[in-house]
């Protein structure tokens, strides 16, 4: 058994280990696809002039305007911090994800901390349709800001996964926003 960071300074051994392994349960390529690090290469012109048309119509439908934080372009990153989310590129649960209109611009960058120790992106806030939903507990249906994500299992797509939450800026459900299964209600 082996960590992440454990396997990637000895990929020569995970490379014999899988080719050897009766069963493996997972290679690690949860965390190379799980960083929001693509987000950002799919919205660098470095990279999308490789992309057909119909796949940045795709991105540009779905995924907010995002940029890989770097020493190149913070501080004009910060020039527009009211308009942006900053979010650590691994994390998970809405840990490392800072409102960039709720703090000045220099104890922001403090927060972001050295650039070449972790990686950071900054995603153009978006309005979000407010979804409707009836809080556990309550009578009423009443707006909540939601974040719908697509999971796949293998090669199986799973579901959308809901995560909603009233009057939020940050939906994740270590502060207190739903979550569910969305699947298509019969008529």
């Amino acid at each position: 058994m082996f960590l992440s960071q454990d396997a990637i300074g000895q990929l020569d051994l995970m490379n014999e280990l899988y080719d050897k392994a009766g069963f493996v349960l997972s290679d690690f390529s949860g965390d190379l696809m799980g960083s929001k690090v693509w987000m950002g290469m799919f919205h660098d012109p470095t990279y999308r002039c490789l992309l057909d048309p119909s796949i940045l119509e795709v991105i540009d439908a779905t995924v907010p305007i995002t940029t890989v934080v770097g020493e190149d372009n913070v501080d004009a990153l910060m020039a527009q911090k009211d308009e942006l989310f900053f979010k650590a590129a691994s994390d998970f649960g809405g840990h490392g994800v800072f409102v960039g209109r709720s703090d000045d611009a220099a104890t922001l960058r403090e927060r972001l901390g050295d650039l070449q120790a972790k990686r950071w992106i900054a995603q153009r806030a978006c309005q979000v349709a407010p979804l409707m939903a009836r809080p556990l507990g309550g009578d009423v249906e009443v707006p909540n800001t939601s974040v719908l994500g697509l999971y796949q299992v293998g090669n199986n797509w799973s579901g959308v996964l809901v995560r909603a939450k009233d009057g939020a800026d940050v939906v994740n459900v270590a502060t207190g926003s739903a979550f569910g299964w969305g699947y298509e209600g019969l008529p």
